[in-house]
C-alpha cells in the first residue's frame, strides 16, 4: 500500500511544479504561496487515507482529496492569469 501511495504522489506533481515555477518566473509567488500549503495538506491526507485501506468510503475520501488538489491548482492558475 505504501508503494502505491508513493506512486500516487507523483500523479499531479508535474502540474503543481509547473504552476509554482511559472509563478516564480513571473514574480507572483504571493498568488501561490497561501494555496500551496493547502495542496500539500490535501496530498498528505490522500496518502494517509490510501495507507489506511480500500473500503468504499476511504476510496471516496481519497478521490475527494485528489479533486481538492486539482481544484487548488486550478485556482492558482486562475490567479496567475
Amino acid at each position: 500500500r505504501a508503494q502505491h501511495a508513493h506512486l500516487n504522489c507523483v500523479e499531479n506533481l508535474p502540474l503543481f511544479a509547473a504552476v509554482v515555477l511559472v509563478a516564480v518566473a513571473l514574480g507572483q509567488t504571493g498568488v501561490v504561496d497561501p494555496v500551496a500549503a493547502w495542496v500539500l495538506y490535501a496530498r498528505v491526507a490522500q496518502s494517509v487515507v490510501h495507507l489506511i485501506g480500500t473500503s468504499f468510503i476511504l476510496v471516496f475520501a481519497r478521490a475527494t482529496f485528489f479533486l481538492a488538489q486539482i481544484a487548488l491548482i486550478l485556482y492558482m492558475i486562475w490567479g496567475l492569469i
